[in-house]
């Protein structure tokens, strides 16, 4: 059986939806930043002011890229499950906003483009390494930077 896909054009940007509600329909963890149904080669971001508290520091570096940060609460983060996911799922990333009250609004459809580490804290306080995932607004024309990209971050060159 071959993994499930999302629709071209599946999500607008700016549309709101209940997470639940994408997760009945999607798949994938209810919880935390990196979702990745089993089923699929698509992954789901959330990114959100409530990160902060776990050492989370997810910001825009240009209008066209997003730093997102790995998943991890604890030590440091490394390249293994929901993070290797990004670079392997890419450019299926689909990047949702958490608002309130359990609703996200959808950013854009990204690829990965690098990723770099940096100081961070975690959520007991101590200082580690976090890793920043340079992700970047996906269109067409950027499917064979993403797929280059991709290659590099699973070691495919």
């Amino acid at each position: 059986m071959s993994p499930r896909k999302l629709p071209d054009g599946q999500f607008k940007p700016g549309d709101v939806y209940r997470r639940t509600d994408l997760h009945k329909v999607w798949g994938g963890q209810r919880q935390g930043g990196i979702s990745t149904p089993s089923d699929a080669d698509y992954a789901l971001l959330f990114t959100g002011e409530t990160g902060n508290q776990y050492g989370y520091q997810d910001e825009w570096i240009d209008p066209d890229t997003y730093g997102y940060c790995g998943e991890g609460q604890e030590g440091d983060q490394e390249l293994v499950r929901g993070n290797w996911a990004i670079a392997d799922r890419s450019p299926d990333i689909h990047l949702f906003k958490i608002l309130k009250d359990g609703f996200v609004e959808y950013v854009h459809q990204m690829f990965y483009a690098d990723h770099f580490y940096k100081q961070g804290v975690d959520k007991l306080g101590k200082e580690r390494d976090l890793v920043v995932f340079k992700l970047r607004k996906y269109r067409s024309e950027h499917a064979r930077e993403a797929l280059a990209a991709k290659r590099r971050a699973l070691g495919q060159t």
